[in-house]
């Protein structure tokens, strides 16, 4: 994975570290520039915690609706950096149509060893990328894909290429620099690449840049949608019965032209789970547009509105949650002058039969369903039909209806958490058509706004990075709200980071949270719980190692030959925080289900606590994390070795300066008085045996008893 850390100019606070002189004293904090005390709200672990595990559950499933020819692109749930292995290219080229600039990129990349495609979203780049570097013979297993956010000067200051590997810098966010920078440093690096022998591609959307990288940029096209349909279905028989719907549905894939959309839908086909007849009925849209061509009244739209943006809620929420619609209209309605009583006096539902038997578009549900297990849930006939009513609502309707319904939606985020998850996936949905929209009206007055707008706001970004499409803007846009936009938006940024940009690109989340953890204290109080929510889900995904590893360098580099500042003691802060983290899948502390899931994470934790016991303000609590690990371990089979490989590190870590009184603070703490200090005498022993030398003693105790 790539490292994309911040610019360290664009840090605030004061640079340094903590003085090495292990006999100083710790002085007080001083307020950093942006500290205020956050009184309007405020966010907990639990409540982050709760949050991070519905996104998480969506993320399991990876789907918002199922893939159709509606808007969207490929949907996943693997991160988007990293090597790409050799199997997901296969896939991915199984049925790749060249375009005809195809032969000009393949014949660039060859020669120049870097090519650039700029194209519109959704144009096939990710693939026709993926398609010129296998042309190359390459070297290895796989390609590596490189973060978004990545800046062409990282590239050239630490290649990272090896000769014959292939490389691919997808959707590439140009960090604010100007055109004339951006061309000049890829000059330089492409002839770092030619140099090394490997090869790169680029991807660009096609307003990102204002002029062309000249003799290394195609202008790159989508395939012919009809012979890419024509190619999945090429030398299948199908009933002569089914051969007009499958006409109409070429037709379809030819109007939907992104590359994309037309090979989900021919795989449908090919699948034969649904018929033509049942493919063409939901990609027409047939049923929701002849709902909405009918004689429907203004409080119809409203119903189906309810159910887009909270949908599955029990019915007693339902009809609670129209009611409040209906209010907001009102209210509307009055300021405008516009007479809506009469109507809904006759036409809003006077009974619960007017969505359970009559309605063609929704129904209910008995039992099941995330979070409202036991009640009858008000749905949408079809999975499709969410997204169909969406994206209609977005397209026929005008400020009379939008007004009031953005007001809606707006105070959904301060609702029970089952409906503020439905109401960003109602948004994330809208997102798919009205970007600008759900921007304006959403995204961005939620991140200025209270916590649990903020939380809203990153749920719906987290959202649309399953999307692989809308990810890189996401990352774009968190990026840019982390970075001087403001206190609330810096922490929106955050939750983000922390959720489903994590999962995408995890080095730029880390980066940039550890960023936000060196800020001001309202912004670092969030940035350090996310950071803590991180290191639980990389523990979940087997990815702590690999965290650790990287929080050990960006710990090193705050810490690396400046004099004690605020801004050291705050970086440690978040190693103690992170060092007494609980477990979300275990009672145990973090460190001790990192441990026992996989020993090498013991050196880089070690190190880490090596750091904070180096430090007179942080060596009390993390004393106290570690006795509370060492208590999670003792008794467990292999505990000792660990035990062993843990202190190793620790001593090995530690300047010789600081051994002494590390070592005296560890053998009281480890082994004082009172109940929760018991640990056995073979833990403490072998945690402290490295740091042994000619003078030390043992404890003096026996093994296996209790100290």
């Amino acid at each position: 994975m790539a490292t994309d850390p911040p610019p360290a100019d664009r840090r605030d606070g004061q640079e340094g570290n903590e003085e090495a002189s292990p006999g100083d004293g710790t002085p007080e904090r001083p307020p950093s520039g942006d500290d205020t005390d956050d009184t309007d709200d405020a966010l907990d672990e639990g409540r982050l915690d709760q949050n991070a595990t519905v996104i998480n559950n969506f993320w399991a499933k990876a789907h918002l609706s199922d893939a159709n020819l509606g808007a969207g692109g490929r949907r996943s749930s693997r991160a988007a950096v990293g090597r790409l292995p050799a199997e997901e290219i296969e896939v991915a080229l199984r049925r790749f149509m060249a375009p005809a600039m195809f032969a000009k990129a393949v014949d660039i990349l060859r020669t120049r060893h870097v090519v650039v495609l700029c194209g519109a979203e959704e144009s096939g780049r990710w693939t026709g990328a993926i398609a010129a570097l296998a042309q190359m013979n390459l070297k290895g297993d796989g390609v590596w894909m490189y973060s978004p956010a990545t800046p062409l000067n990282d590239l050239l200051t630490k290649p990272p290429f090896r000769p014959g590997r292939g490389y691919m810098l997808h959707d590439w966010i140009e960090a604010g620099l100007g055109s004339a920078v951006s061309r000049f440093e890829l000059a330089n690096l492409t002839r770092k690449v030619a140099e090394i022998s490997a090869y790169l591609v680029v991807t660009v959307r096609r307003d990102a840049q204002r002029r062309p990288f000249d003799e290394i940029e195609v202008a790159w096209d989508r395939p012919d949608p009809g012979l890419l349909f024509d190619s999945y279905l090429k030398g299948i028989d199908f009933p002569d019965a089914e051969c007009d719907d499958l006409r109409r549905l070429r037709a379809r894939a030819v109007e939907a032209a992104t590359p994309g959309r037309v090979t989900r839908l021919a795989e449908q086909v090919i699948r034969r789970e649904r018929s033509p007849s049942q493919l063409l009925a939901e990609v027409e849209d047939e049923v929701v547009a002849r709902w909405f061509a009918g004689s429907i009244q203004r409080t119809d739209v409203l119903v189906v509105c309810v159910v887009a943006f909270a949908h599955g809620a029990p019915e007693r929420v339902f009809e609670r949650l129209l009611a409040r619609l209906v209010s907001v209209r009102d209210q509307f309605a009055a300021v405008q002058g516009l007479d809506v009583r009469r109507e809904d006096a006759q036409t809003l539902p006077r009974t619960r039969a007017s969505w359970s038997r009559e309605h063609p578009l929704i129904t209910v549900e008995a039992e099941g369903g995330a979070g409202f297990a036991g009640e009858r849930r008000v749905v949408f006939r079809s999975e499709q039909y969410r997204e169909q009513v969406v994206k209609a609502l977005a397209e026929q309707y005008g400020y009379e209806l939008w007004e009031p319904l953005r007001e809606w939606i707006r105070s959904l985020a301060d609702d029970n958490i089952d409906v503020q998850f439905q109401a960003a996936v109602g948004v994330a949905l809208l997102a798919r058509v009205a970007p600008q929209e759900v921007m304006e009206s959403f995204l961005d007055p939620w991140a200025a706004g209270l916590m649990h707008e903020r939380l809203a706001a990153a749920n719906v970004l987290a959202l649309m990075c399953a999307d692989d499409e809308s990810a890189p803007m996401v990352l774009n846009l968190v990026l840019i709200w982390a970075d001087n936009a403001g206190q609330e938006r810096a922490m929106t940024a955050a939750l983000a980071l922390a959720t489903g940009v994590w999962i995408r690109y995890p080095t730029d989340a880390l980066n940039w949270l550890w960023y936000l953890a060196l800020r001001g204290q309202r912004v670092r109080a969030v940035a350090r719980l996310c950071l803590v929510l991180l290191f639980r889900q990389a523990a979940g995904q087997g990815e702590a190692l690999t965290v650790v590893r990287l929080l050990v360098g960006l710990v090193d580099e705050e810490m690396t030959g400046r004099g004690g500042t605020r801004r050291t003691r705050t970086a440690l802060d978040a190693v103690v925080d992170l060092l007494s983290a609980e477990s979300l899948e275990a009672d145990d502390p973090l460190p001790a289900h990192l441990l026992i899931t996989s020993k090498e994470v013991a050196g880089p934790l070690g190190t880490l606590w090596a750091r904070a016991f180096a430090s007179n303000a942080h060596r009390a609590p993390a004393v106290h994390a570690l006795r509370r690990t060492l208590q999670a371990l003792d008794g467990r089979e292999g505990a000792v070795p660990l035990a062993a490989a843990l202190g190793a590190s620790v001593w090995s870590a530690l300047p010789p300066e600081w051994v002494s009184i590390v070592e005296r603070d560890l053998r009281r703490g480890l082994t004082g008085s009172g109940e929760d200090a018991r640990l056995t005498r073979d833990l403490v022993n072998a945690l402290l045996a490295s740091v042994r030398r000619p003078g030390r003693h043992a404890l003096g105790l026996r093994p296996g008893h209790a100290v």
